[in-house]
């Protein structure tokens, strides 16, 4: 009993309005080192490891308020995809303070201040989230050392490479199996496999070659 409850209570705790997730994905340099880049992501944030997550608190941006941000990496040999959670706890407590200040000044019927209490309140905690958001993604790209214009410059350049290899996907650079029209990792069509199937007649009697012979009969011996 104890334990499901308690993993409802982490369901419900990964989830928005309490947390909010996103991700950035970038192209990484030809120079790029996965370790050098976690590491200067946990010097940028001073935060820790804990199961292979980086946890740290990161201000936001407007109001200067903390909150905890939770960064997974998870790169490949082209990109490097982090992503992201951070705990509303303290943009949803000050949510609650300004929808119960508006509830204040409805009770004395101040209907003015009720609205703009209500209205700057929720302005503010989608500002805050969209602030935290958008500066998480621009120190990330700068730890990176790319942009998303210089990704797409790399990106374009290997696909330059990989289409002069015809053993290579153009797409993704993934290697072509041979024996199919399709790509194993992005998934688009090719025009032709990078390799030809030779085919090869095999019979029944298990050889190749099979000689038939037609004997024709003696009509007059056959009566």
């Amino acid at each position: 009993m104890g334990i499901g409850i308690k993993k409802l209570a982490q369901r419900i705790n990964q989830s928005f309005p309490f947390c909010f997730h996103d991700e950035l994905i970038f192209y990484k340099p030809d120079y790029f080192d996965n370790p050098l880049f976690m590491n200067r992501l946990e010097t940028e944030y001073k935060g820790a490891f804990f199961n292979e997550s980086l946890v740290a608190l990161v201000p936001n941006p407007v109001s200067k308020i903390p909150i905890k941000v939770t960064f997974r990496f998870q790169p490949d040999p082209i990109t490097g995809k982090v992503s992201f959670t951070l705990s509303l706890f303290e943009f949803n407590l000050l949510l609650l303070i300004f929808l119960a200040l508006g509830l204040f000044f409805k009770y004395y019927q101040n209907q003015l201040f009720f609205y703009l209490s209500i209205v700057f309140g929720i302005l503010f905690y989608f500002i805050s989230i969209h602030t935290s958001v958008a500066g998480i993604k621009k120190s990330i790209l700068q730890i990176s050392g790319t942009t998303f214009d210089l990704g797409e410059l790399e990106l374009w350049k290997k696909q330059q490479e990989w289409m002069k290899n015809e053993l290579l996907c153009p797409a993704c650079g993934e290697p072509k199996n041979p024996y199919s029209y399709q790509c194993i990792s992005c998934g688009i069509y090719f025009t032709n496999p990078s390799k030809e199937i030779e085919k090869v007649k095999v019979n029944t009697t298990g050889t190749e070659n099979v000689h038939y012979h037609y004997n024709k009969k003696n009509e007059k011996n056959s009566r």
